[in-house]
């Protein structure tokens, strides 16, 4: 089954992702940040976007690393059924076709 196509203005045709680096507890004293300076955890959330269908900001996905950032928008991806297509260089990576620089 196919989805139907909507207009869409250019701010709009875009899913957008916010991610969020933790800086608590790296000053001394409450309510103090150093600044340039974060925790490698955090949080992955979606931001609202009527024309996509994702009527509000989503619940943050946690990652415990920077390495696990690209997991935990997979997942947020996952939750709002979002569907991603793989362009050449992921198909590349990914192992399922020849080099997309040749």
């Amino acid at each position: 089954m196919k989805t139907k196509t909507r207009k869409a203005a250019p701010n709009e045709r875009t899913i957008e992702l916010k991610i969020r680096f933790f800086t608590n507890k790296l000053a001394k004293g409450n309510g103090h940040v150093v600044p340039k300076h974060a925790h490698g955890d955090g949080m992955v959330s979606i931001v609202a976007n009527p024309t996509h269908g994702i009527m509000k900001n989503g619940a943050g996905v946690p990652f415990h690393s920077v390495a696990q950032i690209a997991v935990a928008v997979e997942r947020v991806l996952s939750r709002e059924g979002v569907t991603i297509h793989p362009g050449a260089l992921m198909r590349y990576v990914e192992g399922a076709g020849s080099s997309p620089r040749s």
